[in-house]
């Protein structure tokens, strides 16, 4: 039988919430401490500002709140929700791909409400000390205040949750105790207009950097953007002008960069970050904070020494936020249950000292510590294991990792493009996936005769078309006439999602999801077959050496639907397909150029005769900023548009097998004879998977055999 403990949790923000759900689900006794009069955290919007605008006063009133009034998230919402809970269009609600930071708090509200927390929470009731009783056993005191009154309460373990975004850290600048001018950090930004007619520097190189300096450039009279960041030459872009990092400030107004440039400015907005702070936290020096390094921590987690009755969530950052504050939860509270062992003290440091050496010889300095970049999916994965639950779906990885590549493409653009214009334009973060890959004037590449069944051929109907390769429109209307004629269309519950495919005992559980009224239903099956088709997750060609500061628009075929948009555009394909081609004809009407470039050895470059702009390539060989695509074959183009016609991956993100059937470079396995997995046999089954076949006949037979299997007629 598991323990139940009492746990104080503080802090009521996204890790806050995460963590009172899973120790709540566990059994424990939880008590949610909150500064403020709501929950949320850092995503509650307060358009007050400090007393000190750098933070650096430690008697001000401290605002914990670093929202400006036009924040939007700089991911969409797919990867903001929790794994069973995921950040949904609303009936009524906003249907951003990025959702403004009042949707998120109101996503946060209907979380708490759901899985009954708010009750849990102490509303304006400040942490200001929490420390051990005594170093002979594991329980903990804390003080809290509210209205002015203290109270002192005992627990059994106490989970650190206070978020990272209130303290300010600052650059240092050769000269700033004498520079005149105003200074500020993000963390008191709000709004423009309070920097109309000014000349400012904003220092920083991240997303918000960049968003901040492109919305105070409609009022400021100049923004100069400065970067820590290597090889940085003065240039200007929209209002806005780049700048190596600061060489020095002087006492008469002047700001001058390493590119030799200055400027006179009247304000330095500092976009630099923030220091994690534990202020009320005593443990006689054995957590501490060095260089944004919290430490020591088993997993970012756990302090060995005071493991596991105090915990840290939501300490690492370049990571899916949302889905490590739930699994870092999901561990705690499983170890505090006991149904999850932590390794030993000495096991715990040992593994951290790994860490720090791993750092030290690939030459990442210690404030990065609790960065994941790179790693972030081997963490969740990790944690994932520990508790024995599903991993992130790799539909959801796939998605941050387009993000990634993206956003670095952006920051090394410095900014130059729209960000978030560009994540929608690839077709990954639709606000509703969109099934279907057909383009407008598709045809079959197989002729009528191939098309049908073995006793309902694809024949040529009354007053039907007589083309032997028909349309799109007619192959529906086929298998409309096919469901009709043997009964299908009562079988079939449209507009039903599914969300979930896990086996439970000798059962199969589906849930699904209604669109009409957004109920979800579970229903237990003897057997399931996946017939879910593999034309919706793109494949893109994302090992072609300088995409990701490549400038020009990228789109998948899986997006494509009529060549207007491709008006007196330089384009490439890439691809070797039918579709490769056919799109490449089709575009060729209207586009300046067309050049297509194939993966097949020894290509020589060579005019298509479909049209006289269209060009054949060998592989690209790199892309550049500059906006050069060149070819193995010796040539290069500079090009508007990169239309990948790479094909699909097989995608099943509502089904959990826990591991037994996986897709590895478009590998599903394992299946016997592409249909049965071995293990899940004969009530777990997978039609549709082959290609290079005559499509129709093989479904057909497939699906005769995993019936006639089911029945017991074929062993």
């Amino acid at each position: 039988m598991s323990e139940s403990l009492k746990v104080a949790v503080i802090g009521a923000g996204v890790a806050g919430l995460a963590s009172a759900r899973e120790l709540k689900r566990e059994g424990h006794r939880v008590v949610v401490y909150e500064k403020s009069d709501q929950l949320g955290g850092t995503w509650v919007y307060d358009p007050r500002v400090e007393s000190d605008p750098l933070g650096l006063d430690p008697n001000r009133e401290i605002v914990h709140g670093s929202l400006y009034s036009s924040l939007c998230t700089n991911l969409p919402r797919q990867l903001m929700g929790f794994s069973d809970y995921p950040f949904e269009i609303k009936k009524n609600g906003e249907i951003r791909t990025f959702p403004r930071h009042g949707e998120v708090l109101q996503f946060l509200n209907e979380f708490a409400m759901d899985f009954g927390l708010v009750e849990l929470i102490r509303f304006n009731t400040e942490v200001v000390r929490v420390q051990r009783v005594d170093s002979r056993n594991d329980l903990w005191m804390v003080e809290s205040r509210k209205c002015g009154l203290s109270q002192e309460e005992t627990f059994d373990a106490v989970v650190v949750c206070n978020g990272h975004h209130t303290q300010p850290r600052l650059s240092d600048i050769p000269g700033i105790e004498k520079w005149p001018g105003e200074q500020i950090h993000s963390h008191n930004y709000r709004v423009p207009e309070t920097f109309q007619d000014q000349v400012v520097v904003v220092i920083g190189d991240s997303a918000s950097a960049h968003d901040i300096s492109g919305e105070i450039a409609k009022f400021a009279k100049e923004v100069h953007l400065s970067s820590r960041s290597p090889g940085v030459k003065v240039s200007n872009y929209d209002s806005i002008w780049q700048h190596s990092k600061i060489e020095c400030v002087y006492k008469n107004g002047d700001v001058s960069f390493e590119d030799g440039a200055s400027v006179h400015a009247d304000i330095i907005l500092y976009c630099t970050g923030y220091k994690f702070n534990f202020p009320f936290l005593e443990t006689d020096g054995i957590v501490s904070v060095d260089d944004n390094r919290v430490g020591p921590l088993y997993k970012h987690v756990f302090p060995p020494k005071l493991a596991p009755t105090l915990s840290f969530v939501g300490i690492p950052y370049w990571v899916l936020v949302f889905h490590m504050m739930e699994f870092q939860a999901r561990w705690v509270a499983r170890v505090l249950s006991g149904k999850v062992l932590l390794p030993s003290e000495k096991e715990m440091l040992a593994d951290i000292e790994k860490h720090y050496q791993r750092m030290e010889e690939v030459g990442k300095p210690k404030h990065h510590t609790h960065s994941l970049h790179s790693d972030e999916f081997e963490y969740l994965d990790w944690l994932a294991a520990e508790t024995g639950e599903a991993k992130v779906d790799e539909r959801l990885k796939e998605m941050y990792r387009t993000i990634y590549k993206l956003l670095a493409k952006f920051l090394a653009d410095r900014g130059r493009i729209n960000f978030k214009e560009m994540v929608v334009e690839t077709g990954v973060f639709e606000k509703e996936i969109v099934h279907s890959s057909l383009y407008s004037s598709l045809c079959t590449n197989f002729p009528r005769q191939l098309m049908g069944f073995s006793d309902y051929p694809f024949e040529i109907r009354k007053n039907g078309e007589l083309k032997t390769f028909p349309g799109h429109e007619e192959v529906l209307k086929f298998l409309n006439e096919f469901a009709r004629d043997f009964g299908l269309d009562e079988l079939i519950s449209f507009n039903t999602e599914v969300v979930r495919v896990k086996r439970v005992n000798d059962k199969w559980i589906v849930e699904s999801r209604t669109k009409t009224n957004d109920l979800n239903l579970e229903e237990a099956f003897d057997a399931v077959v996946v017939c879910n088709g593999h034309y919706t997750q793109p494949r893109i060609a994302v090992d072609i050496p300088g995409i990701e500061k490549w400038p020009g628009k990228q789109i998948h075929s899986h997006n494509y639907r009529v060549p207007e948009p491709f008006q007196d555009q330089v384009v490439v394909v890439i691809g070797h397909s039918a579709s490769a081609h056919d799109i490449s004809k089709e575009i060729a009407k209207l586009a300046k150029e067309v050049h297509l470039s194939s993966r097949s050895p020894n290509v020589r470059v060579s005019k298509l005769d479909y049209h006289d702009n269209t060009w054949q390539h060998s592989k690209i060989e790199r892309v550049y900023e500059s906006g050069e695509v060149s070819f193995q074959d010796g040539t290069s183009v500079h090009a508007d548009i990169i239309l990948h016609c790479t094909g699909f991956n097989y995608d099943f993100p509502f089904l959990e097998t826990n591991g037994i059937v996986t897709v590895d470079e478009r590998r599903v396995g394992p299946l016997y004879k592409h249909v049965f997995p071995p293990k899940l046999s004969p009530t777990l089954s997978f039609i549709g998977i082959p290609y290079a076949v005559v499509v129709f006949h093989m479904v057909e037979f497939q699906a005769r055999w995993v019936a006639s299997v089911l029945s017991g007629k074929v062993f």
